[in-house]
């Protein structure tokens, strides 16, 4: 019996089979205007053409013959595979496969139809005929997850579910957390696993059928759950990329987010203090496409302290609404530690040379030198990369009186020592010297201080021991002094020179010379030239007043030359000019009316 339907077309009893022999008068009641389908199943024991009869009694005595005739073929319909398989799949991903069949009925098989008990798997034909005795494809069956006719089945976002370009709020985690519950229960009740029956009806065979077999199973876009990041140094910061990998059949869009960190401007929420944040770049909306892999990013560890960082990043996508990654992350340091905290130098006599004797001054007199070794320490996790020294921030490696000796790179493994060879050599005697040595390492700079103490009782042999200045000093001390005598050199033959050139041209004037009009040093251009511009302004004055005190004389000498032509005697030593004393006015001749004559 196939079932029972109500006058509505409704379906109110299911098949079920009617026992050859019969217990009971009473099979089946049929209510008025109901429907009853029979099927009636033939078993052949050879080929050929049978008549026969099926009769229904029923209460009223009525009697419903049924005539039946069949013709029984020999041959067979198999599938191949004989069953079919498809591997774990999700909403999202559609997976196909090709299946064939083989007849080996005498005549040619005809497909009518084909029905599917889930609606997860969906079957295509391809054809419908069937050859005897050949392989042929007949159907394409898909396996959709996404088209699960049970309405608690929500794994799949929809479109209006994934809210781009905003903060990730708690009330958004949630919805997500309860789309992974959903998943959780599905595999409790065993509906991961799905288990469908394909029927196939044929002009020979009715309902042949195929056993399908699928799984669910939870997508990821992720290849690994977890980003460790390594032992960083603290105050610097480390990048990685994340790789996201799209398994699905379309476009998967992505984007990273933190969840969002409600701190007050007064106080701030220590749990949003994560030691990781997004770069720029990696705030945006990435793309991939199907079944391919892209690095987004970067992502950003920057430890504040020595300490373990843990946090959450959410990837944010169209396939699974939220996708979570564990970060984790240690803030550690790389740390040279000195003895004492300083490279100091405890200079004794014997540093000095106690044993030589100082008050000769026959003795060799050498310059103090002390060279010492120090240790530094690397009690941290992290390597120490020195990569440069300086000096009170003197590039190089000596200055002040100190020296680095061996001054190249170095690098010192965690909880690993280096020996530094420092010598201190005084350039000047003084009880203590200090200055900074800086060790410039790729997470910073570190200051040592570089000290030198000397007992007050050694001063006077350290001020004995000569010369304090090193060879670069005393070189530029030896050529200031030859630059100074050479320009005295020069000034003196300029000075020479010059006075050559002024009685020079007083002897070929001849006649007599006023001895005021002497040499003076800063009238000469040479020398001008080289003396201080202050010199300039008396220069000028001196030579308008020598000017004036010229043009006087000469108007006296034109008078008196005039007076003495009417004159009939011309006494002698009046006709020569008296030369008075450099500084003293010129008395005039005794002709002259305006000052009395006197002798020569």
């Amino acid at each position: 019996m196939e079932g029972v339907w109500n006058p509505q077309g409704e379906q109110v009893r299911g098949p079920r089979p009617v026992p050859r022999s019969l217990q009971s008068k009473r099979v089946l009641t049929l209510p008025p205007g109901h429907r009853l389908a029979l099927a009636v199943e033939v078993q052949a024991s050879e080929a050929g053409t049978v008549g026969a009869s099926v009769t229904i009694n029923t209460r009223r005595k009525e009697s419903i013959l049924l005539a039946v005739r069949y013709e029984s073929v020999l041959g067979s319909l198999s599938f191949l595979p004989a069953k079919l398989r498809f591997e774990a799949s999700f909403p999202g991903r559609i997976q196909s496969r090709v299946i064939a069949a083989r007849s080996t009925f005498e005549r040619p098989l005809v497909i009518n139809a084909v029905r599917s008990s889930d609606p997860r798997i969906i079957p295509e034909l391809i054809t419908r005929s069937l050859n005897p005795l050949a392989r042929t494809e007949i159907a394409h069956i898909r396996y959709d997850p996404s088209k699960s006719a049970a309405p608690e089945d929500g794994s799949l976002p929809q479109s209006d579910e994934v809210e781009w370009d905003i903060p990730l709020t708690e009330e958004m985690v949630e919805r997500w957390s309860r789309r992974q519950q959903m998943w959780d229960e599905l595999g409790t009740k065993g509906q991961t696993d799905i288990e469908a029956i394909l029927s196939f009806d044929t002009s020979i065979v009715r309902g042949a059928s195929l056993t399908v077999r699928a799984f669910l199973t939870k997508p990821s876009i992720v290849r690994e759950s977890t980003l460790t990041f390594d032992l960083t140094q603290v105050g610097t910061s480390v990048s990685q990329m994340l790789l996201v990998h799209n398994p699905s059949d379309t476009s998967l869009a992505v984007q990273l987010v933190f969840p969002l960190c409600e701190a007050s401007p007064s106080e701030l929420n220590n749990s949003c203090d994560v030691g990781f944040r997004l770069a720029e770049e990696a705030q945006a909306a990435f793309y991939v496409k199907p079944h391919s892999d892209l690095h987004i990013g970067p992502i950003v560890f920057e430890p504040k302290q020595h300490n373990t960082y843990n946090t959450t990043l959410y990837v944010r996508n169209n396939l699974t609404m939220l996708h979570p990654v564990r970060l984790s992350g240690v803030g550690g340091s790389g740390r040279l530690v000195f003895r004492d905290g300083a490279l100091d130098f405890n200079l004794t006599a014997s540093d000095l040379g106690g044993g030589l004797a100082l008050d000769d001054d026959f003795a060799p007199k050498q310059r103090v030198a002390v060279a010492k070794s120090f240790t530094a320490l690397n009690d941290c996790e992290l390597p120490v990369e020195v990569k440069s020294f300086d000096i009170n921030g003197v590039p190089g490696c000596s200055g002040f009186g100190f020296e680095i000796h061996d001054c190249k790179p170095f690098t010192v493994a965690p909880h690993e020592s280096v020996e530094l060879q420092v010598s201190f050599t005084p350039n000047f005697a003084a009880s203590r010297w200090e200055q900074r040595l800086r060790l410039h390492t790729r997470s910073g700079v570190l200051a040592v201080p570089l000290r030198a103490f000397v007992p007050p009782e050694l001063l006077p042999q350290l001020a004995d021991r000569s010369p304090f200045v090193g060879e670069g000093e005393d070189s530029a001390r030896k050529v200031i002094t030859a630059i100074s005598v050479g320009l005295c050199a020069v000034m003196l033959i300029v000075v020479v020179g010059d006075i050559m050139k002024v009685y020079r041209g007083t002897s070929e004037a001849g006649g007599c010379r006023d001895g005021s009009a002497g040499v003076s040093m800063l009238t000469w251009p040479s020398i001008n030239a080289l003396a201080p511009a202050t010199w300039g302004a008396g220069v000028r004055r001196e030579q308008q007043v020598l000017g004036q005190q010229r043009a006087s004389r000469r108007e006296r000498r034109d008078d008196q030359e005039a007076q003495q032509g009417h004159r009939h005697e011309v006494d002698h030593e009046a006709q020569q000019p008296l030369q008075q004393r450099p500084g003293q006015p010129r008395q005039p001749l005794a002709a002259a009316p305006s000052v009395g004559p006197g002798p020569g």
